[in-house]
């Protein structure tokens, strides 16, 4: 079976450009990220999109919903399609993180991959949960459909941990910009072929 899975970050939130932990927090788009949000969807405009699914955090379901009208479809929402939790410290600045928690940083910062947040999830935990999201997705698809999966930095990273069969570690290796655009491949076995792209959006970027 052959099927094409798109990968796209959010448009820019405004806990983007506040700098929070952000987590699993609601933000909703900037005007900026409504662009964006509307740049991707005429990015992927022509593909032959079946189905839009979407993490259920409205910063991703609405970047969805400017994808999804394009093909006069509806983003179906997914919970499994959420940012990585930061537990307690969600929606907290580094530096609030910091004076709170001043051991607990200093550990997530020297060594993130073994000490999370308090209450914090686990890299291992979201790669296993965004597994499960890509074995539904291949159980009900069929041969040569094309679907596009809008949700977070986060998540982008545990889907390519996961459907690569890639170490818990590789994680932290894999980084990408609002509204991008990646792609995986399947057939037997998930490849990639398209990282970070960006191209579409024009002069809709930001500096990090």
């Amino acid at each position: 079976m052959d099927l094409t899975l798109y990968l796209v970050r959010h448009g820019q939130c405004y806990a983007n450009i506040e700098l929070l932990l952000t987590g699993q927090l609601d933000s909703p788009l900037t005007d900026l990220g409504i662009l964006q949000a509307l740049a991707i969807g005429e990015r992927l405009a022509g593909e032959p999109v079946s189905d839009v699914y979407a993490s259920d955090l409205s910063r991703a379901f609405v970047t969805g919903e400017h994808i999804a009208r394009r093909h006069g479809l509806q983003p179906i929402p997914s919970p499994l399609l959420r940012e990585c939790s930061m537990g307690v410290v969600t929606g907290m600045t580094l530096p609030e993180f910091e004076a709170r928690f001043p051991e607990e940083y200093r550990l997530w910062r020297e060594d993130g991959l073994n000490h999370r947040p308090p209450g914090g999830e686990r890299f291992a935990h979201i790669i296993a949960r965004t597994k499960i999201w890509l074995d539904q997705i291949v159980a009900g698809s069929s041969h040569g459909e094309t679907i596009v999966s809008v949700s977070h930095a986060g998540t982008i990273a545990a889907l390519l941990c996961a459907a690569l069969n890639l170490p818990e570690a590789a994680f932290v290796v894999f980084d990408t910009d609002n509204a991008s655009l990646s792609r995986l491949r399947y057939n037997g076995r998930w490849s990639v072929d398209l990282l970070n792209d960006t191209s579409h959006l024009g002069g809709l970027t930001v500096s990090r």
